[in-house]
């Protein structure tokens, strides 16, 4: 299939997140949905300028999944019959869309990185910033109110983990401890405290089950330099990337990152959808 699968970004400034299926529907000119997981590389495009960048991304548990979900049918559930009414008249490239912005999540602030290309008249660089990215939204049927989804909660926006663990927090199992075991007095091979330990070793998770881990999302990719020595480390191999999310730190210098991503049956690329 005819696909590009690079994507060289602008110049890197301080913390910047990259939608990959944002950036690949701009440069291929068709739709790649978000809540789905991509393979990517992320590679330093310009190796003869020192510079160093971190990448992060995404981790790839089933509650991030499960909150994904969740999350998308709540939002079709809430907008059934505005598209049941809509019917054909439904935005052909509608899709549901969570804000991937970290600003929300902490104090710092990041900008999300479009990709660049070359104009075929002047060779002059040009951003690629068209296209209609809008958020997905539902609303209150008494109020009106609407409600955005994320990673986070920043006003009126839904964090979708917290609200996928309010639907299924863990419970102790089993509830209730029994603590003296039947004919315990007459039968040696079977004592009341191995009885209690049975019951209470592995009656908690072993994971917090309170906490969906909103407040640890990310891990550690790699870090990406060149320096003046002539080290370098230039890709960080293929990861997956759920809802293409990829966030990259400036270090130092002025690194230019590119994403290459895995080619594969999904309109040309290797993806598997989350929801």
């Amino acid at each position: 299939m005819d696909t590009e699968n690079c994507a060289i970004m602008q110049p890197l400034t301080g913390s910047h997140y990259i939608s990959v299926s944002d950036v690949m529907s701009k440069i291929n000119h068709r739709l790649y949905r978000m809540t789905r997981k991509y393979n990517v590389d992320v590679k330093i495009h310009n190796p003869e300028i020192a510079g160093q960048v971190d990448v992060y991304c995404l981790n790839n548990t089933w509650m991030l999944n499960k909150a994904v979900a969740f999350a998308r049918q709540a939002y079709e559930k809430a907008v059934k019959e505005e598209k049941k009414a809509l019917g054909k008249q439904l935005a052909r490239w509608h899709d549901f869309r969570l804000n991937l912005n970290p600003s929300d999540g902490g104090n710092t602030a990041y900008t999300s990185l479009n990709p660049m290309h070359v104009n075929a008249d002047t060779l002059a660089i040009q951003l690629l910033t068209s296209g209609d990215f809008e958020l997905s939204v539902a609303r209150d049927e008494d109020t009106n109110l609407s409600y955005k989804f994320g990673l986070w909660e920043s006003g009126s926006q839904y964090n979708i983990l917290k609200e996928y663990s309010r639907r299924g927090s863990t419970e102790d199992s089993p509830d209730d401890i029994e603590f003296i075991a039947p004919y315990d007095a007459i039968d040696d091979e079977l004592q009341s405290t191995t009885f209690t330990e049975l019951q209470t070793q592995g009656n908690e998770p072993p994971y917090d089950k309170d906490n969906m881990g909103d407040a640890a999302l990310f891990r550690h990719v790699g870090t990406l330099f060149t320096d003046n020595n002539g080290r370098q480390k230039l890709s960080t191999g293929t990861f997956c990337a759920p809802l293409g999310l990829v966030v990259v730190q400036k270090r130092g210098g002025a690194p230019i990152v590119c994403i290459h991503a895995k080619k594969g049956d999904y309109k040309g690329l290797a993806s598997e959808a989350m929801s």
